[in-house]
This record gives structure tokens, sequence and C-alpha cells, in this order.
């Protein structure tokens, strides 16, 4: 999914294990892009993502698009900020 407000672009990406290289259902890459650049990257389950989605939708940003191409992440690493 990709929301966009102004110059603020947030893309929720399905996330792809390291170790298994299979796509971990439930889980996502959120990347925060602000005037292009990368302002945050981090790993949200489904629930949250859902609710994130909700709150920027009540902040005007619109869906613009979908990404389904896989990314690579841990899912251990849900909430945490990673590179």
């Amino acid at each position: 999914m990709k929301l966009q407000k102004g110059t603020t672009v947030v893309d929720y990406y399905p996330l792809k294990s390291f170790i298994s290289h299979q796509i971990e259902e439930g889980y996502f890459v959120k990347i925060v892009t602000e005037n292009g650049k990368t302002a945050e990257r981090q790993v949200w389950d489904k629930n949250s993502k859902n609710e994130q989605v909700d709150e920027y939708m009540k902040k005007s940003f619109e869906v613009v698009g979908n990404n389904d191409l896989p990314q690579y992440a841990n899912p251990n690493q849900t909430g945490e900020q990673i590179s």
C-alpha cells in the first residue's frame, strides 16, 4: 500500500525473511519518505499496519498505489527502526 500527502509518502511492503527467504504473512515493512529522502524504515504486524493506515487516512493521506514487491527484514524487529 502506498499513501501520500504532499511530499510525504508512506509505503507498506510485504516482509520477506532473511532466514527463510519466505514472505512472512502478517508482517510489513513500512518506509516513510519525505521530500524524496527515507525518514523511517520499520517492521509492523498487520494489526498495527491497519491502525496506522486508519490514522493516516484521518490526516488526509490518499491511497495512491499498491506495493507487492517483498522487502527483506526480520519480523522479530517489529516496531523498531531498521536500516
